[in-house]
C-alpha cells in the first residue's frame, strides 16, 4: 500500500466521490501560498468560534485498514443534510495531530499549519483494479446543525482518525457511526487474502487470486471430499438455521497426510467454494501475525482461517515448551463466542507431532481427515487430469498406474510435466506417448532422485 501520493491537480473545485448510489461533493479548499491562511483560521470559520478547547476523540487503525476508514467517512457523508470540505494539511513539523490544528490563534505556531496537498493510499484490488483513499486529510463536516472536524493521518502504528466538535457526545456519535459502517464497506470482506508481517512488524494484507479449482480437480477416494464438504461448505450454507437451533458455529478442520496428497489443494478449493466468506491464508513466517489475523477474521465473519503446515507452531509441548504461537492459537480458538462463524482449516504432514490440546480436544479441531495417497483408481484419474491439454497417446496406461503405486498426486503431476518436456524435444510439443512416460519415470527412479521422490510424496519402495 502506497501512502505518500499527493494530489495537486485541483484548484478551487469540487472533489466528487461516488459511494453506493449517491455522489458526495467534497469542496476542496485552495488558499494558495500567498494567502497563507492557517488551518486554525479555517476551523474558526467552520465552527463559528475558537475551537481551541474542543474535546478530541481518537481511534487508531492498522495500515491495511486506512482504505476502509476513508470509505467509512465517505459513506457517512452520503446521508442527506451532510456535507464536507476536504483539505490537505501542510506542517513544518512533520506528522500533524488535531491538537496542533486547534492551537489558540495567538499561539505563534498555529500559523505553521496551512493547507497542503491531499495524500492518498493506493490499494490494488483483485482484477488489477486500483482505488485511492485519503490517508491524510482534514474533513470540515456539516451534519445538519452540527459542525465537526475529522482528521485522518499517519500514526506510529498505522493510521488514526481524530474528531473534534463542541461536545464530546457529538464526536463520540461520529466515531460510533464510522466504526459501525466500516465492516460494511471493508474492501477485504468476502475476499481471499494472505496475511504477512512487514518490516516494521505490523500485519499487512494482500489479495490472493487463486487458480480456479472445480470439485473435479480434487482426485480423492470416494466419500473423503463429501465428509470435508459437509463440515465446511454445507455447514456454511446452513449456518443461520444451525444458529437458530442453538448449534455453535465455530469449528476446526485438520487435513493431514503424506506430502503432495492434496491438502493445500483441498483448502484452496474450499476457500473458493464458500462464497461470501472472508478467507485469510497463513503459512511459514506469516504465522507471527496470527493474533492480528484472527482479530481481522472476527471483524469480517463469516470467515475462514487457513493455516498451512500447522506443525511448525503447534508441536507437542513435550518437544518444545517455549512456542508462544501455540498458546496464541489455543487462546484464539478458545476465545471465540459460540455464535462466531469462524472456520479454522489446518494442514500438516506430521499429525503425530501435534499438541494434543489442539488436535484431540473437541471445540478446537472437530474433524480430522486424512488425505490418503491415491489408490489405483485415483492414480488413473490423475493421469487423465494432468494429461489434459496434451495429446496423450499411451497404450499401456495400466502399467504406469501399477508402477506408481505409493505415489502422490504431486508426483504424478511432475511425472506428466517431465513427459511433456521430453515430447517437446522430439518436436511434438503436445504428443505424449509410452516412450516419453517411461523415460520420465525412469529419471525419477534413479538413486539420485530419491530426495525428489520424497519431496513429491512418493512412499513406495521402488518405481
Amino acid at each position: 500500500m502506497k501512502t505518500n501520493s499527493k494530489d495537486k491537480s485541483h484548484s478551487e473545485t469540487d472533489y466528487i466521490l461516488t459511494a453506493g448510489k449517491k455522489s458526495i461533493r467534497l469542496e476542496l479548499f485552495r488558499g494558495g501560498d500567498s494567502a497563507r491562511v492557517s488551518i486554525n483560521s479555517m476551523l474558526r470559520e467552520h465552527f463559528g468560534c475558537d475551537p481551541n478547547l474542543f474535546p478530541i476523540v481518537e481511534i487508531g487503525v492498522p495500515p491495511y485498514d486506512v482504505p476502509n476508514l476513508s470509505r467509512a467517512v465517505d459513506k457517512y457523508l452520503e446521508a442527506d443534510a451532510r456535507s464536507a470540505k476536504l483539505i490537505g494539511v501542510r506542517s513544518e513539523y512533520g506528522n500533524t495531530d488535531m491538537s496542533d490544528l486547534l492551537r489558540d490563534e495567538n499561539d505563534a505556531s498555529a500559523a505553521m499549519y496551512c493547507e497542503g496537498s491531499l495524500q492518498y493510499a493506493h490499494v490494488e484490488l483483485p482484477g488489477k483494479q486500483k482505488i485511492a483513499c485519503v490517508s491524510q486529510g482534514l474533513y470540515m463536516i456539516c451534519a445538519g446543525n452540527l459542525r465537526l472536524a475529522a482528521l485522518i493521518s499517519e500514526s506510529r502504528n498505522g493510521f488514526k482518525l481524530e474528531v473534534t466538535s463542541s461536545t464530546r457526545e457529538v464526536a463520540d456519535e461520529f466515531i460510533s457511526s464510522i466504526l459501525a459502517v466500516m465492516p460494511d464497506v471493508n474492501i477485504y470482506k468476502g475476499k481471499i487474502v494472505s496475511a504477512v508481517q512487514n518490516d516494521s512488524g505490523a500485519m499487512e494484507l494482500k489479495f490472493q487470486e487463486l487458480p480456479s479449482l472445480t470439485r473435479e480437480a480434487l482426485i480423492l477416494p470416494e466419500g473423503v471430499l463429501d465428509l470435508i464438504e459437509r463440515h465446511t461448505i454445507t455447514f456454511s450454507r446452513r449456518s443461520a438455521r444451525l444458529l437458530k437451533a442453538r448449534r455453535h458455529l465455530k469449528r476446526g478442520l485438520l487435513l493431514h497426510g503424506e506430502p503432495g496428497t492434496g491438502k493445500t489443494l483441498t483448502a484452496m478449493y474450499l476457500a473458493q467454494a464458500m462464497e461470501g466468506r472472508t478467507t485469510v491464508l497463513l503459512s511459514g513466517s506469516s504465522m507471527s501475525v496470527l493474533s492480528g489475523a484472527c482479530r481481522f477474521a472476527r471483524e469480517l465473519q463469516p470467515a475462514t482461517l487457513i493455516l498451512e503446515d500447522i506443525d511448525l507452531i503447534a508441536e507437542d509441548r513435550s518437544r518444545s515448551t517455549s512456542n508462544s504461537l501455540l498458546f496464541e492459537l489455543l487462546n484464539e480458538m478458545d476465545g471465540l463466542a459460540e455464535d462466531a462463524d469462524i472456520l479454522f482449516v489446518l494442514t500438516t504432514n506430521r499429525p503425530e507431532v501435534l499438541e494434543a490440546a489442539l488436535s484431540q480436544r473437541p471445540g478446537r479441531v472437530d474433524l480430522a481427515v486424512k488425505i490418503p495417497l491415491p489408490d489405483d483408481n485415483c492414480r488413473r484419474r490423475l493421469f487423465e487430469l494432468y494429461g489434459e491439454g496434451l495429446n496423450l497417446n499411451v497404450a499401456e496406461l495400466d502399467h504406469y498406474v501399477k508402477r506408481t503405486s505409493g505415489a502422490s498426486a504431486a508426483f504424478i503431476r511432475e511425472l506428466m510435466r517431465r513427459a511433456s518436456l521430453l515430447a517437446d524435444e522430439d518436436g511434438e510439443l503436445l504428443r505424449v506417448n509410452d516412450e516419453h512416460l517411461k523415460q520420465a519415470l525412469d529419471e525419477l527412479s534413479t538413486k539420485d532422485s530419491g530426495l525428489t521422490r520424497s519431496v513429491l510424496g512418493f512412499s513406495g519402495s521402488r518405481l
